[in-house]
């Protein structure tokens, strides 16, 4: 049984091998033999068949976002960070006196990340998506700036979101001109949005498992 763990916060893993070897102990107890992969790792077995398992897997959740670039199935370098779905309700709330949980409500339902439009709680949640984006993608240049031992690569790798966190409309855009605005130290051949984000973790744990 192979399941999702999240990748170490700023190289402290806090609570995650907790968190791993309670899981498999609970799926031992249920007869099976538990397997631990990074959530962005699984985006990349789910998504990059194509480039060979080659590339970078960005799953954004509620807790956090977590990042894998991996060549040839192989993990380079992996971390996650705090700032994610969780913290866009809380600070709109913060912001706006309404509560987390009917921000989250709004974003799922009704929210499109298209700049300020006069709406006090559309505004607010601009305002931190626009945070939790630049925030990823300096995060990610700078690990894959200070990656000790970065493979050569020969050819463009792609990029591929997952997760719920990037699934209103025009989150993409403003991810996209955040890389044009933080050119990566390397090539990408395509930037895209999974086809299914919510799934696309699982699809990745199938595909390990079958391999």
């Amino acid at each position: 049984m192979f399941f999702s763990i999240p990748a170490p916060i700023a190289a402290n893993e806090g609570g995650i091998r907790h968190h791993q070897e309670s899981v498999r102990q609970v799926l031992a107890e249920l007869g099976y033999e538990g397997t631990a992969v990074e959530e962005g790792l699984a985006v990349v077995f789910g998504e990059m068949s194509a480039s060979n398992f080659s590339g970078i897997g960005i799953s954004c959740g509620s807790g956090l976002c977590n990042v894998c670039l991996a060549v040839l199935s192989i993990p380079v370098f992996s971390f996650s960070i705090s700032k994610a779905g969780d913290f866009i309700d809380s600070q709109s709330a913060l912001v706006t006196g309404d509560v987390a949980t009917r921000m989250r409500v709004q974003k799922e339902q009704s929210f499109r990340l298209n700049g300020m439009n006069g709406n006090r709680v559309h505004n607010a949640l601009t305002v931190y998506y626009d945070e939790v984006i630049e925030n990823l993608v300096k995060s990610l240049k700078s690990g894959i700036s200070s990656a000790p031992r970065l493979p050569k690569l020969t050819s463009p790798i792609p990029l591929v979101l997952a997760g719920g966190t990037v699934i209103p409309d025009g989150f993409f855009d403003r991810f996209r001109a955040a890389l044009d605005a933080n050119e990566l130290p390397l090539k990408l051949s395509e930037v895209r949005v999974s086809a299914e984000p919510l799934n696309s973790t699982a699809r990745g744990l199938l595909m390990a498992a079958l391999c």
